[in-house]
């Protein structure tokens, strides 16, 4: 006798929008993503999600009962920052442009060693001069080489690929900040070079399981740097644009005072 195949819909490995609230899951790529935690779960299952749910985040339901619009509303929130960090990456690689994404390669490699961004014009010129030796036994060595010609490195180039990553990077960091359930702040105001006042802004936050320190912000200040200006600055920093952090989850602050010679 014929043995009756099971449908996939009877598996419940298609992605069931109530999943949304219930275990806090949205579907990245056909495949449901953690939005607690950004983890992905292999097979589209409901017992999977729950176990993800229960195991992993158990103070969840406590802290956001199930039905409740606190629920409700935190789940629009992350899924609101998740949208928006798509839109940033797509908005830097439109497509599956390997000659973009390389040129974004290049330009972090020059930002992160500190490197003039004229360097990205030498560093085409140089890698087009080895092309030919370097894959000179490359069937496809034509093909690799005019993959280099495409490269855009001028410095402006660089300069604006710079500018993106560092977008990009500032919008995930404070969408991370924005899902912790406390933080808490250092600041730390100093002079330049140039004789300008600067308030770095530290952040400190659980990300998953572990603790993470980053610099949030680096404010010049070019009038007093009294307690209450520093104040004052911080307050218009996250008040600004495209900031959505809850500031009652903030725990403390920490001012950083150094020893003057007057």
């Amino acid at each position: 006798m014929a043995t009756k195949k099971r449908k996939v819909n009877d598996e419940n490995r298609v992605f069931n929008s109530a999943w949304k609230n219930e275990f806090a899951f949205t579907e990245i790529n056909g495949k449901p993503m953690c939005l607690i935690c950004q983890r992905t779960v292999g097979v589209v299952k409901r017992d999977n999600l729950r176990r993800h749910h229960e195991r992993l985040h158990p103070e969840f339901k406590t802290t956001y009962p199930p039905g409740s619009d606190l629920r409700k509303n935190k789940i629009q929130a992350w899924l609101a920052c998740l949208q928006a960090q798509q839109s940033v990456f797509r908005g830097i690689l439109n497509s599956a442009d390997n000659v973009t994404e390389s040129s974004f390669t290049i330009a972090w490699n020059i930002a992160k060693a500190k490197k003039p961004a004229t360097e990205g014009e030498f560093f085409k010129k140089t890698l087009a001069d080895c092309a030919n030796s370097l894959f000179s036994e490359f069937k496809n060595k034509d093909s690799i080489t005019r993959q280099i010609s495409k490269l855009q490195l001028s410095d402006s180039t660089v300069t604006i690929r710079v500018e993106a990553i560092s977008d990009d990077l500032l919008s995930q960091l404070l969408n991370h900040v924005e899902r912790a359930e406390y933080f808490s702040l250092a600041l730390d105001e100093s002079t330049d070079s140039t004789d300008i006042a600067q308030l770095i802004i530290w952040v400190r936050f659980l990300k998953v399981d572990t603790f993470a320190e980053e610099m949030l912000a680096l404010i010049p200040m070019r009038g007093q740097t009294r307690g209450e200006d520093i104040c004052a600055a911080m307050m218009s920093f996250f008040r600004g644009p495209g900031k959505n952090i809850n500031l009652k989850k903030l725990v403390s602050v920490t001012i950083l005072t150094w020893l003057r010679p007057w």
